[in-house]
């Protein structure tokens, strides 16, 4: 018997070695990849974002508003690719915020498709500035009496939504606040096609500044 008592304590020690080997979490380089896969994620979602506010800077357009649907839906289907219940718990803390973040980015969105849709009798003209906004940001050559002759077109028809949209008996505040802030982008927009041609083509120079001036005050 007291022989036997080594090889017993031995072959206990292998089991409890055992256990201890299966209850090891898991390895610490794992843990460091899905934690660096969220901070990643984010860190990039971030710069991107950044990056097409600046270059898509006009308020309420249809094109900055679709650049940056598409940029919250592709983040969060790569969101969904980590294994969420693996996540040491601040990462999964900053998953959820993040994932969060990205759907409330799409509701914002979405209500400003909606009220943009509501107000867009008001502009029937803003699809024609987007253009030339969008041509100014490719730096596409123009044509400058064509340019005027839109102009003054635009002007008039300026003009005229104003009149129509003063008739209204009631307007909601809330849609109110949305044709102002398109207003403005519009307005943006319009100056940014104007200081970036003008003094440096002449054709442009020659044939725009007065049309350009007569539509920023109507």
């Amino acid at each position: 018997m007291l022989q036997l008592r080594p090889m017993l304590l031995c072959a206990s020690l292998m089991l409890s070695t055992s256990a201890i080997v299966l209850a090891q979490p898991a390895p610490l380089s794992s843990l460091y990849k899905q934690t660096s896969d969220v901070h990643h994620l984010m860190a990039n979602y971030a710069a991107d974002r950044g990056s097409l506010i600046r270059f898509y800077v006009i308020e309420n357009s249809p094109e900055r508003r679709q650049r940056l649907e598409r940029l919250s839906t592709d983040y969060l289907q790569q969101l969904k690719k980590l294994d969420f219940d693996k996540l040491p718990v601040d990462s999964q803390v900053d998953y959820l915020l993040f994932q969060r973040n990205l759907q409330v980015d799409l509701r914002e969105l979405a209500k400003e498709a909606n009220e943009v849709s509501q107000t867009q009798a008001w502009f029937p003209f803003a699809d024609r500035i987007y253009a030339l906004e969008k041509s100014r940001r490719r730096g596409t050559s123009v044509e400058g009496e064509k340019i005027a002759i839109e102009l003054n077109a635009l002007a008039r028809e300026v003009a005229e939504a104003r009149k129509m949209v003063e008739k209204l008996d009631k307007i909601d505040p809330i849609l109110a606040d949305r044709a102002s802030g398109t207003a403005t982008g519009l307005k943006s927009a319009m100056k940014s096609v104007f200081e970036f041609y003008n003094a440096y083509d002449p054709d442009f120079t020659w044939w725009v500044p007065q049309p350009y001036q007569k539509l920023d005050s109507a």
